[in-house]
């Protein structure tokens, strides 16, 4: 059974709720198969982080959304977040005890290769998923990388705001795992998890609650999913 607690209804599902955000952000199926094979790795290998790849996809794509930024830009850097996790033991990815420095090295020095992966295909993106690293504890890189581009001035402004976002949805869906890198060993309340949603990003309460406002966010809390493959 998977660790993550299900903030999503049973229905649609978790395969049908891609394959609809996918339709409406009228992603091809050429371009779909494409994403599709990036991510295969990761859900062979594991599919709890699968799952959670798919899932910061969509709720990065809402945010990006209310944002009035593009949605399909924040779709595909919450799917490709973690495509650098085939490369990590698999003992680390299940990890259920106490987070250590050790564990945390050891997914940081994987970071250039998941760039080195996304940018002759999604440069973009790998920009955006370097910039949300850049948010969470402990942020790395310690310097964020050249442009891979030349682009306009009103792209590069957003790259950080991308990676906010991001991190804001990583950080929520993560917030729902049973036995996280903080030690949460129990089942939290939906409740308990904003309040870390607050507690751990103060310098975006504002937008937080917006989030929950917009029901983007929710305390609500379903049943633990058991769905393992979008392709189902």
């Amino acid at each position: 059974m998977s660790r993550f607690l299900n903030y999503f209804e049973a229905f649609p599902t978790l395969s049908r709720r891609v394959a609809s955000r996918f339709e409406c952000l009228e992603i091809s199926q050429i371009q779909q198969q494409e994403i599709m094979a990036f991510l295969e790795p990761i859900s062979i290998k594991d599919p709890e982080t699968y799952e959670h790849s798919l899932r910061v996809g969509l709720l990065a794509s809402s945010l990006c959304e209310f944002m009035n930024l593009d949605p399909s830009a924040g779709f595909y850097a919450g799917l490709f977040h973690e495509i650098d996790k085939p490369k990590v033991r698999f003992v680390t990815l299940q990890k259920k005890e106490v987070w250590t420095p050790d564990d945390t090295e050891e997914i940081k020095k994987e970071i250039m290769s998941e760039y080195r992966m996304l940018c002759s295909h999604f440069d973009l993106v790998a920009e955006i998923i370097v910039w949300h690293h850049r948010y969470q504890p402990g942020r790395y890189p310690a310097k964020v990388f050249p442009p891979l581009n030349d682009y306009p001035e009103s792209t590069r402004v957003t790259l950080p705001i991308f990676g906010r976002l991001l991190s804001l949805s990583d950080a929520y869906d993560a917030f729902h795992q049973v036995d996280d890198r903080h030690a949460v060993m129990v089942p939290p309340s939906g409740e308990s998890i904003k309040k870390r949603m607050l507690k751990y990003n103060s310098d975006q309460k504002l937008f937080i609650e917006l989030a929950y406002r917009e029901k983007i966010f929710t305390t609500r809390i379903h049943r633990a999913p058991t769905e393992t493959s979008v392709a189902a």
